[in-house]
This record gives structure tokens, sequence and C-alpha cells, in this order.
């Protein structure tokens, strides 16, 4: 098993978040839902369910396709509070992996540098649990399942969804996953090794750090924090949307 040591410049949020006029309601703990709203919402669902209003919009606007895989469009608001605590940014991301169309699959979240950490900590803990210092990524390879240990800075956490695609995912998305990867042209993973990977891999991931784009000077950034919170559902949206 191999192991990696990296600064990790993502985390998970947990409580309410408003534009200060309408509080949301948390969505599914068990798979990490941003609250009030559940992954695979389109934009317009969202912004109405969070109250977002259009002077609060700083940008709108599709990123393009990355690496062939899906189109991303994002939202970056501003004005919004979380969990008490106000924010200084926040991007929504919406995959379209099918071309179906963009679904809600992130939220980057950062909070002024003048901000405890611990406090936001604390916060996604009384929803989510407490959070891990160190979590397993797993890769499905031709050659089997790959392990790799990430052991994360002081400062961070890390959560992830509790129930595994094996035990979330219909059978019937399943077996195509599986029957897509095992006939694919390139590297074919074996049967074996894909339905393990859907036994352990992550749908959702949640992080936090107080030490994001540690590399950048970012006194004054109206937007950007070294305090960032991350939601990634891309995963679930990939599998759904790909597979389903």
């Amino acid at each position: 098993m191999k192991k990696i040591w990296f600064f990790l410049a993502l985390v998970l949020v947990l409580s309410a978040c408003t534009s200060g006029q309408h509080p949301a309601v948390s969505g599914n703990p068990d798979l990490l839902e941003f609250p009030g709203v559940s992954w695979g919402s389109g934009k317009d669902t969202v912004l109405s369910a969070l109250g977002i209003a259009d002077n609060q919009i700083l940008a709108d606007e599709e990123v393009g396709v990355t690496s062939g895989r899906y189109r991303m469009w994002t939202v970056a608001v501003s004005g919004m509070d979380c969990f008490g605590f106000a924010t200084q940014h926040m991007v929504f991301r919406f995959y379209d992996y099918s071309g179906a169309g963009f679904g809600l699959g992130g939220v980057d979240i950062f909070f002024p540098d003048t901000q405890d950490m611990a406090q936001v900590t604390a916060a996604l803990a009384e929803q989510y649990g407490e959070g891990a210092d160190a979590y397993t990524l797993y890769t499905a390879t031709a050659t089997g399942l790959d392990a790799y240990e990430i052991q994360l800075e002081e400062g961070s956490a890390w959560w992830q969804s509790k129930p595994a695609p094996s035990a979330y995912l219909s059978q019937e998305i399943q077996d195509a996953y599986v029957q897509a990867v095992t006939q694919q042209s390139t590297s074919p993973i074996p049967e074996e090794t894909a339905r393990e990977y859907l036994d352990c891999a992550q749908l959702v991931t949640l992080s936090l750090t107080n030490s994001a784009y540690a590399d950048l000077d970012l006194t004054g950034n109206p937007y950007m924090s070294h305090n960032m919170v991350s939601f990634s559902a891309a995963a679930l949206l990939e599998f759904t949307q790909v597979y389903g």
C-alpha cells in the first residue's frame, strides 16, 4: 500500500447555509449533502432553495470540457453564511457527464482567514460525525485495486459518505459500470477488481483545511482564503449520469 503525504486544500461543511433570509434544511447526512439541496439538482433549483439573489452572484458560467469526460458549470456567490459563520466566497459546481444536463456535484467554501476553523470543524462534526485525519483512496486498474493512504496536515479534516457504491447504487447502475470497464478497449479492468472497487470507493467526500493555497499570498484577496471547505459528489454524479 502506497503512502502519500500532501497538502489537503479541501474540507466539508455541515450546517445551514443561507443568504441571511432563507435558512436551509440539511439533506441526507449519510451522503454528505450540502444543506438545503440534493446532489444532482439543477442550477435554478439550487439558487432558489438557498435564496441566492441575483446581486449575490459574482460569476455564472460554463467552464467547458474537462479531459473530455465532463462539462462543468460554476456559480460563484458572495454574502452567504454557513453554519453560523460568514463566508468570503462560495462556488457551486455543476457537472454534466452524459449530455443530459448539469447537476450539482460540488461546493467550495472560503471562510475569512480570521475565522477559527476549529469552530467550523466542530459544527461539521455535529452534523456528520467526527472527521478523520487520514483516509484511503482506491483506484481500479487492469492489474488490480490500488490503495493510497493519505495523511492530512494538522488543521485539516476529512469525511466520506457512509454508503459504498455497492450499497447505494442500483444493481443496474453497478452492472452497467462493470460492463463498461471490463470491455473498454484500453486497459480493461477485471470484473473482480471492478466489483471490489464498488465495495470501497467514495461517492461523496467532504474536506476542511486552514492552509489552502498555502504557497500563495492571499492578503487582501476578496474571494480566496486559506480557510477552505469543499464538498465533492463528482463520483456520485458520474455513476448516476453515465451508467444510470
